[in-house]
C-alpha cells in the first residue's frame, strides 16, 4: 500500500475515533490490538489489513472509501454485533437482519429469565 493511502486512511481512523470520544486505548482494546499499533495506523506508518473488519465494525466506517459500513444500525460495544458487522463477505441487509434477529433473540432471553 502506499503511504499516502495509508496516510489518508490513518486520519479517518483518527477522526472517526476522536467523533466517537474514544482514546486509542479505547479503540485498541476493542480491536484487540496494542495502542501502539493505533497510534501507527493513525500516523499513517501502516495500513491495519490484518484488523480491518474488526476496526470498520467499531468505528462504522469504511477504509476502503471512507463511507459508513453500508450505515449497518449496531452497538459497537456488544461484541456479538461487531462481529457481525466485520462479515463484510455478507450483504449489508443480511448483515442488518442478523443483527435484528440477535437483538430479538437477546430480548426474548431476558423475558424468560
Amino acid at each position: 500500500m502506499m503511504a499516502g493511502m495509508a496516510s489518508a486512511v490513518g486520519d479517518r481512523i483518527r477522526l472517526r475515533r476522536q467523533e466517537l470520544g474514544l482514546r486509542q486505548e479505547d479503540l485498541a482494546a476493542r480491536v484487540g490490538v496494542s495502542p501502539s499499533a493505533v497510534l501507527g495506523w493513525e500516523k499513517g506508518r501502516y495500513f491495519p489489513s490484518r484488523h480491518q473488519g474488526a476496526l470498520e465494525a467499531v468505528l462504522g466506517i469504511s477504509l476502503s472509501d471512507g463511507a459508513p459500513a453500508g450505515q449497518l444500525d449496531f452497538d459497537p460495544d456488544d461484541p456479538d454485533e461487531v462481529r457481525i458487522v466485520g462479515w463484510t463477505s455478507l450483504a449489508v441487509a443480511r448483515r442488518q437482519a442478523m443483527i435484528n434477529e440477535l437483538r430479538e433473540a437477546k430480548r426474548a432471553a431476558r423475558k424468560t429469565a
